[in-house]
């Protein structure tokens, strides 16, 4: 499914198109990561943003089985090691980093890019110096005021649930 939906995708008329990698996921291997990586070069997208692994303390997979969350991260260490040497032997530049909590052996998010395809979008969500809007379900406005050289963030969270979501819609 993805291929096909990649291929529609690069036949359209998006300048820049982004793709996504998980590293340390469960059930996943170094080697498979690293065939994943690979392949995704291969395509070419302008973007390609690796993640580390990352569970929220409130995950249901957490109560079910604790061991999904290695926080030695090993793998997930490697993974991330390959893809940066993969990456930036084919031309990608590391252009945003940023952190999230409980990420599996502590590890960021990084985006990269071929030249002159930055996501400048990933750049305004990171640094919180601009507004952002956003609308749906599990959606976060973030409404940015400078005002001194003060910074003032102010967040607009929309339900997550589609239930609670479509019955609050008057109040959204």
């Amino acid at each position: 499914d993805f291929y096909n939906a990649f291929d529609i995708v690069k036949s359209s008329s998006f300048d820049v198109v982004n793709t996504d990698l998980i590293a340390g996921l469960d059930g996943d291997s170094l080697e498979s990561f690293k065939a994943t990586v690979d392949s995704i070069i291969n395509l070419a997208p302008n973007n390609i943003t690796i993640h580390a692994f990352s569970v929220k303390k409130s995950a249901r997979v957490l109560e079910n089985d604790a061991s999904i969350y290695d926080l030695n991260g090993d793998f997930a260490q490697n993974s991330v090691d390959y893809a940066y040497e993969a990456l930036i032997n084919s031309g990608y530049l590391p252009y945003y980093m940023y952190r999230q909590k409980n990420t599996i052996a502590d590890l960021e998010n990084v985006g990269y890019a071929k030249a002159g395809t930055f996501g400048i979008y990933n750049v305004l969500m990171m640094s919180d110096t601009h507004t952002v809007f956003s609308a749906g379900a599990g959606a976060t406005t973030k409404l940015v005021k400078k005002i001194d050289g003060k910074i003032d963030i102010f967040r607009i969270f929309t339900p997550k649930y589609p239930y609670e979501y479509l019955r609050d819609a008057d109040k959204i």
